[in-house]
């Protein structure tokens, strides 16, 4: 494999000369977003197979990036690229339709064809496809690939030395910051509308929980999923037009808040200074990687904090039990047909999207078994390291500043908790329609149950206060007819409470 720096444009180190000497071996562009991948192709390749009579096929996974393509290619005038989606490939193949020979396949976004492989049962027709092609230099690219890169290597599809790798670029992450639960998500991002008046980005793994998050939110937020969803709620919220073009610098969202899924993975750039704060729960590695890429630095000025969730054991394990579903069966398949036969031949309830019939042949989806291998890998690792731990290794060596966002936050509130603790201690506090210092206590302990519900009662408190502060809530009713100073004490027979210094049962 060839390293080269961080910042490099793949253009200025990929000449004609090294396009000349590939022939029809296969190359891997393992690039960070913004390294020229596709620039490369429509310039470098596109002027080399211009002057040898030779036409480049351009396959991409999602619609925006196809029509993106598709513009450039046609205002520049480079009529020897056609470009394609993957899915087009696919119905093609699929109707057994004749398609063209061409002697350069770029394959853009190529984690497709693992990452979408769980959910479209036919990708591998189209990875089948391309690596026969044998005439054709195929260009695979990628920046968060390595998994579908790892295959071709192993395979031997791709050799060692015709991987071009430009490494990705954390620098202008000013913080990235962890989070363990997702009702955390409420919190985030009311402290970054009431403190701030930046931009926010939310990738959610969950549609249900993204609807949750929106109806929090909905007055300062835009929903983004795919057209193909099968959420009702989802698809009548789902706004397909949110992100509109304004300037080269300016691409983005009209409101506060965009959440979205996976459907704005790739293919969609965000170019916005306001756009601070990207915040993601999206489980899958790579796929994860995809969305916090897709706001793009405009200059050096143009920072942005991310929040990720550190999923615990327990939710890593609810992961690794939906995937084992699947891929148990599909494991004793491959490596032990006999016993597969005898455990699932005669069920006739079971059923597997990964395992077909193909006239009287019994055969395997090879993408979507390999992507569980590495899921399962990926499962395990983080079992014994934690999740935040290998994600920061997948993310390298340029994302320096990372906090764990629960301490921290635990430590501010702390800090300010303790002030007002102690300024408010051994006084009595009455809940009043103008001055209601109960509530002022309940909104700076701010306790929270799972549904984000802020807890009120006064034992919830003393709880917390007694476990956190060594302090204890009193709870009492005001007798005196007068106070101190001989006036008449408007609070008379009122329930007030009181912090006071010391475990009281």
């Amino acid at each position: 494999m060839i390293d080269f720096d961080i910042g490099t444009k793949f253009n200025d180190v990929i000449t004609e000369d090294v396009i000349e000497s590939w022939g029809t071996d296969n190359v891997i562009l393992n690039g960070a977003t913004g390294s020229g991948k596709t620039y490369l192709i429509e310039n470098n390749l596109h002027t080399y197979a211009e002057d040898n009579f030779k036409s480049i096929l351009f396959l991409c996974n999602r619609t925006a990036l196809y029509q993106q393509v598709l513009l450039e290619v046609k205002e520049e005038g480079l009529h020897n690229i056609e470009v394609m989606l993957y899915q087009t490939l696919q119905s093609k193949l699929k109707e057994k339709q004749n398609i063209s020979r061409y002697n350069f396949i770029a394959c853009d976004e190529w984690h497709y064809v693992l990452s979408d492989a769980m959910f479209n049962k036919y990708t591998d027709l189209t990875y089948d496809w391309i690596i026969d092609q044998k005439d054709s230099c195929k260009i695979f690219m990628s920046g968060t690939a390595e998994n579908i890169f790892n295959k071709l290597k192993v395979d031997e599809i791709v050799k060692e030395e015709h991987e071009y790798i430009i490494p990705y670029s954390y620098d202008y992450v000013k913080e990235c910051k962890f989070f363990k639960e997702k009702c955390d998500v409420f919190d985030i991002i009311n402290h970054i509308l009431t403190t701030t008046d930046d931009k926010v980005i939310y990738f959610v793994n969950s549609t249900d929980f993204a609807i949750e998050v929106y109806k929090q939110f909905k007055d300062n937020c835009i929903f983004r999923c795919s057209t193909h969803s099968k959420n009702t709620q989802a698809k009548e919220l789902n706004d397909v037009d949110c992100i509109k073009g304004h300037s080269r610098d300016l691409i983005t969202f009209d409101k506060r808040i965009l959440i979205t899924t996976k459907a704005l993975d790739n293919g969609i750039d965000i170019r916005d200074k306001n756009v601070k704060h990207i915040i993601c729960d999206v489980f899958d590695l790579e796929s994860a990687q995809q969305c916090l890429g897709r706001k793009r630095k405009i200059d050096d000025n143009d920072t942005c904090t991310f929040y990720i969730r550190n999923y615990s054991k327990k939710a890593i394990g609810s992961f690794k039990g939906g995937l084992n579903k699947n891929y148990n069966p599909v494991e004793l398949f491959v490596e032990q047909r006999k016993e597969f036969e005898e455990k699932y031949g005669q069920d006739r309830d079971f059923h597997t999207p990964y395992i077909y019939n193909e006239g009287d042949k019994r055969k395997y989806n090879k993408l979507a078994y390999w992507k569980m291998i590495c899921d399962s890998s990926d499962i395990a690792t983080m079992e014994l390291i934690t999740y935040k731990e290998l994600f920061l290794q997948r993310l390298g060596d340029t994302m320096t500043n990372v906090i764990d966002l629960e301490e921290l936050e635990k430590m501010k509130l702390k800090s300010e908790l303790e002030l007002y603790l102690e300024d408010i201690k051994c006084e009595k506090l009455f809940k009043d329609s103008k001055d209601d210092q109960q509530k002022k206590l309940i909104d700076m302990i701010d306790i929270r149950d799972k549904r984000n519900r802020q807890q009120s009662s006064p034992k919830q408190l003393n709880a917390y206060l007694q476990v956190n502060f060594q302090m204890s809530l009193m709870k009492d009713r005001d007798r005196n007819r007068n106070l101190e100073d001989g006036s008449i004490n408007p609070n008379r027979d009122k329930t007030y409470w009181m912090v006071i210094d010391g475990i009281v049962e």
